[in-house]
């Protein structure tokens, strides 16, 4: 709120000057009206005899008095007219310190709202670079894996095909098997199986993976789905495949409704599965609408 612009208005009188001025009216008055009870004939010295004493008495009082009613109103009606006049300058000067009042506060506002806008841009770009900080991790476990005579990717991929050959030829009889087991009792065995005959020699590239995607959801990053859709744009499509069957699994509980929220499979190509009916395994929202599934009981 700007400060009221114009010509500034003069201050009232003093108090003090304005009860000397009434006295001072108030004694010319007296002597006015003795000058001129003197010039119409009243007495020329001081008389002695009650009557003319009495006359003058009637006379002054008579000529004084409303002259005096006259004064008192006049300073009664000017003391309204200041009281007015210094309420109006109250209530300009309540107006200014108002605005100024609202401007400092629009201005702590606005210097909190930028402090916190700057705090969050801050946070954001701390989780930012932890994110690529845990995916470059991820990329070195992915290196340091080993099977047979390959290694990172071509592990991963020889990995996959090996669980490929696994599931196909995976014993329905097996003693820890359901007597009618569900496609993701199936799976879930048959991974648990595998993971356990390997030693879970890569147990801890699907831990990372977890933890990368956990970061992104509960992180100050604000656009959570491009970045999980940047840790999915790393990974092959055998690497899908793996992971797919890995939060199918009871070990991947934990990861399963995060890769749903962000749609981690929707462009997996259904012959990276072993059985097509296993995509039932996970949520719809895994495959981004991709897959006509309905949610596993």
């Amino acid at each position: 709120m700007s400060e009221p612009t114009g010509t500034p208005e003069k201050d009232p009188p003093r108090p003090g000057l304005v009860a000397g001025l009434a006295i001072a009216a108030c004694v010319l008055l007296m002597l006015l009206v003795l000058a001129m009870y003197r010039f119409l004939g009243g007495f020329n010295t001081i008389s002695s005899e009650t009557a003319k004493w009495n006359d003058f008495g009637v006379y002054f009082g008579g000529v004084l008095g409303p002259s005096l009613s006259a004064l008192t109103l006049a300073a009664v009606v000017y003391t309204l007219v200041l009281q007015i006049r210094q309420l109006e300058a109250s209530d300009k000067e309540k107006a200014i310190l108002q605005g100024r009042l609202d401007a400092a506060t629009a201005v702590q506002r606005d210097t909190a709202k930028g402090l916190s806008d700057q705090l969050k841009t801050t946070r954001e770009h701390a989780a930012v670079s932890t994110f690529f900080e845990m995916v470059r991790l991820q990329h070195e476990l992915t290196d340091g894996l080993r099977h047979g005579n390959l290694a990172g990717r071509g592990a991963l991929m020889s990995i996959y095909l090996h669980l490929k050959n696994f599931y196909t030829g995976f014993a329905g009889a097996h003693p820890h098997a359901p007597q009618q087991p569900s496609v993701a009792e199936h799976d879930n065995l048959v991974f648990d199986l595998y993971l356990r005959e390997s030693n879970f020699e890569f147990a801890h590239y699907f831990s990372n993976l977890w933890q990368i995607f956990k970061y992104v959801q509960e992180s100050e990053i604000a656009d959570k789905q491009r970045f999980a859709d940047i840790v999915r744009s790393q990974m092959t499509a055998y690497e899908l495949g793996l992971l797919f069957y890995y939060a199918s699994s009871s070990y991947g509980s934990e990861i399963k409704p995060l890769l749903s929220t962000y749609g981690t499979f929707k462009y997996m190509t259904p012959d990276i599965l072993f059985n097509i009916n296993s995509a039932r395994n996970l949520p719809g929202g895994a495959w981004g609408g991709k897959f006509l599934v309905t949610d596993p009981d």
